[in-house]
């Protein structure tokens, strides 16, 4: 039995070490920020204004890139320092991962799709706007405007336009036709048509 144990305990520490030799770590330099191994050498450059991922454990992590007139950018990036793409701001900081994925924004065009920790792109950008995932599903806006409220804390909101819901894979399954939509919890959402109130079911 000891000896199983032992094998176990082996087993084990041979895997913590394994992960934290993989493991890459926040490092400022310079009053910028970039990432070391273990053994102190640098693998991503110091060349960040800001980094919210401290360790740097899975596939990507979330940094931030000063671009024009003092806004930033919060891109994702991986170990080979490659920038994926542009992850929306979301409460001064990147969007939460939901149901596995996060929203992310086409520099080029300015539209939404989303992301996930494996560095992929998981919903093409394609949407003016669109909602974290709940229940499996997010809704999204077409032909609405953003109108921002608080310029200092990027506080916003839409206005107009024509709500939908598409499922995580990307697929639309109700068109924007609605002209407000709460998100789905226990399968079912509101959503409003003029002054009418319904109840939607995922089906």
């Amino acid at each position: 039995m000891r000896k199983y144990l032992l094998l176990l305990l082996a087993l084990l520490y041979g895997f913590v070490n394994s992960v934290y030799a993989q493991t890459l770590f926040l490092r400022e330099e310079g009053g910028k920020y970039g990432y070391i191994d273990a053994q102190g050498k640098a693998v991503v450059p110091f060349v960040y204004d800001f980094a919210y991922t401290d360790e740097f454990s899975d596939s990507i992590a979330f940094v931030v890139c000063m671009v024009a007139d003092n806004h930033v950018k919060i891109k994702a990036i991986n170990r080979k320092n490659e920038r994926l793409f542009t992850v929306f701001m979301f409460d001064n900081g990147p969007d939460y991962v939901n149901e596995g994925v996060f929203r992310i924004i086409d520099d080029s065009t300015g539209l939404m799709g989303f992301g996930n920790m494996a560095g992929d792109i998981a919903i093409k950008p394609q949407f003016f706007f669109v909602t974290p995932f709940s229940d499996g599903f997010a809704s999204f806006n077409e032909g609405g405007k953003i109108v921002v409220f608080d310029e200092s804390d990027r506080h916003s909101f839409i206005d107009g336009g024509k709500w939908g819901f598409i499922d995580i894979w990307g697929n639309i399954v109700f068109p924007a036709i609605f002209d407000s939509a709460s998100v789905f919890d226990g399968g079912k959402a509101k959503v409003t048509i003029g002054d009418n109130v319904f109840s939607i079911k995922k089906k």
